[in-house]
């Protein structure tokens, strides 16, 4: 089969990521694929192949309107399907929907669009897509279309690696409970600063964002005792180097703001697919995971006081326990593997629409 993945593509962004690792997916199954990507509006985090076309701009920096549409359409014209990464800020409103309008008309596929969160435009060309995919039911009943499905958010499966060694590698303390975060600036590092490092945890900090002189600030202020026990790192890195930091850490903390979107984080996937236990903020970032037996919810909005007690409890599951994942976790991420997303999950929908 001919896929087509329109999508922001190789930057710092988390459905460019999705796109990347869906495409990988395909690939391995034995599909051909090609990329319609945005025009970058910061460094690519990987080179384009030649099977990527770069043809429209996101909806922040679209001050031109100039899709680049007939060389798009030129491009990916044999293909049978055209999967689109969805969120309204990627995408103009209007422009979106003219592009839609006239790749239907010109080539003979089906449109399949993947929303990864409940943020759509009011006027969303309904009429010209064959299928609406969610990654969950709270995102779901927001696609007011006939045909919708919800598609589980893939994963890597990463070989494990001792924690202990990797921190010595990275100058850590091998002996001490390390507590990790990691992402693109939605953590409350305000909160969980002071709260990790007050129990005597070590935190692994990987944030390479806007905020990085916020955040030295933060680091900078703490008693010196606790200044010690924070790591950050402020650079941009590929994934694999992600993920050594990840598992140098006994244990995740994605501690979210609220968000009223219905969402999904492809980062607390991450954090699993590393196989290390995850523990987050009770917020719609994590909803479709809130309540399985292998991710621990700090179940309210806390202040640093309150955020102290979690973290002691978390250091105590990890002296305890130590830092290797359960059973249910590992069939979590065997199941929902890019290779079975894509296998299982995606092509039955696909080979379903041509033959309606």
């Amino acid at each position: 089969m001919k896929i087509t993945i329109m999508s922001s593509y190789h930057q710092e962004c988390g459905i460019a990521e999705y796109a990347e690792k869906i495409r990988l997916g395909f690939e391995h199954n034995g599909h051909d694929v090609k990329v319609l990507g945005n025009y970058p509006y910061k460094a690519l985090t990987l080179e384009d192949d030649e099977k990527v076309f770069r043809c429209f701009h996101v909806e922040i920096h679209d001050k031109k309107n100039d899709w680049n549409t007939k060389q798009a359409i030129e491009f990916t014209k044999d293909t049978d399907i055209l999967l689109i990464q969805y969120e309204s800020s990627l995408y103009p409103s209007s422009t979106f929907n003219q592009f839609l309008e006239r790749y239907r008309q010109e080539v003979d596929c089906k449109i399949v669009v993947v929303f990864h969160s409940s943020c759509i435009w009011p006027s969303f060309p309904w009429h010209l897509i064959d299928c609406g995919i969610a990654h969950d039911r709270a995102i779901l009943g927001c696609i007011p279309h006939q045909n919708r499905c919800i598609v589980k958010h893939g994963m890597i499966d990463y070989p494990d690696r001792d924690p202990k060694e990797l921190r010595k590698e990275f100058g850590l303390d091998i002996d001490t409970v390390t507590i990790g975060s990691f992402g693109l600036g939605r953590v409350q590092y305000k909160e969980t600063i002071p709260a990790v490092t007050s129990v005597g945890c070590q935190y692994l900090i990987s944030s390479p964002s806007s905020e990085s002189n916020r955040l030295r600030e933060m680091i900078n202020n703490l008693p010196e005792e606790q200044k010690k026990l924070v790591y950050y790192y402020s650079d941009y890195v590929e994934r694999d180097e992600l993920v050594r930091r990840i598992q140098a850490c006994d244990i995740i903390l994605l501690y979210y703001p609220p968000v009223g979107a219905a969402v999904c984080s492809g980062a607390v996937r991450m954090a699993i697919g590393a196989r290390r236990r995850v523990a987050v903020s009770n917020t719609n970032w994590f909803a479709d995971l809130i309540g399985t037996d292998f991710t621990c919810v700090i179940k309210e909005e806390c202040d640093v006081e309150r955020l102290k007690v979690a973290m002691d409890m978390l250091k105590k599951i990890v002296e305890i326990h130590g830092y290797k994942i359960g059973d249910s976790q590992k069939k979590y991420i065997e199941e929902n593997s890019w290779n079975n997303i894509t296998k299982n999950q995606y092509i039955p929908i696909f080979e379903k629409l041509w033959k309606q």
